[in-house]
């Protein structure tokens, strides 16, 4: 087990962990970042669209380029970047990492950063673990970054921005996306969203969730339920 002394060891490669090391190598701090997936950029390798807002928050640009700049602006000022290289335990002074998904290899920092990213909110209903029900998170990662289509049609549940946007992508890779369905009384997210999946057909259903999925060996059906109503419907 061989022991390394990076100053600071960073835990995530997405645009948190990539930031965190690029200030700290400009202080002329040696940096490691470990990522246990085998491409680097967290949610920036799933952002095709082009943001909105302001300049601060890079309206105008693509989540993939951001990704690119962050990475070459990290290898530019001496940041080493492992991917495929989970951590698998915090000793003491010790960080333990497994390279190549077979050789175990101890990290001595001085420093830890832990930029390991969010994890989703998912909703529990009958039928949620059959093969085919996804988080909009996963649906992004088969579509954007491996460009596998998850299905042939599909459901979105939540109109906010990520749900409005993953809907329209879906569209992009060649699925048919039955309809989107809000709990609340509103559409959640923006409109310059909404009216792009609006333009193509996709209806969005505010005051409605879902009831439950159906399938043998995965989802081949779900019913929606419309909040105040009686009757479910089923697509």
């Amino acid at each position: 087990m061989r022991v390394d002394a990076p100053d600071v060891l960073v835990v995530g490669a997405g645009p948190a962990g990539l930031s965190a090391g690029i200030v700290a190598a400009r202080s002329e701090l040696s940096v490691l970042i470990v990522d246990e997936n085998p491409i680097p950029g967290g949610q920036l390798t799933k952002q095709t669209h082009k943001f909105f807002g302001s300049e601060r928050h890079s309206a105008g640009s693509r989540g993939i380029v951001l990704c690119r700049e962050l990475l070459q602006e990290a290898e530019t000022v001496g940041v080493k970047l492992l991917t495929d290289t989970p951590v698998v335990g915090m000793l003491d002074d010790l960080v333990v990492l497994v390279r190549d998904h077979q050789r175990m290899v101890a990290v001595r920092p001085k420093v830890r950063v832990l930029a390991t990213g969010a994890a989703e909110n998912a909703i529990a209903f009958p039928g949620w673990t059959l093969p085919g029900v996804m988080t909009a998170g996963a649906a992004q990662t088969f579509v954007n970054v491996h460009r596998i289509r998850v299905g042939r049609r599909a459901l979105v549940v939540g109109s906010g921005n990520v749900g409005l946007i993953v809907a329209y992508q879906l569209v992009q890779a060649g699925c048919d996306v039955a309809a989107i369905v809000e709990a609340m009384p509103s559409i959640g997210g923006w409109g310059v969203h909404s009216s792009k999946v609006a333009r193509m057909g996709i209806p969005i259903l505010p005051n409605h969730t879902i009831k439950a999925a159906y399938g043998d060996e995965r989802v081949e059906r779900v019913t929606i339920h419309e909040i105040g109503s009686a009757a479910p419907g089923e697509t």
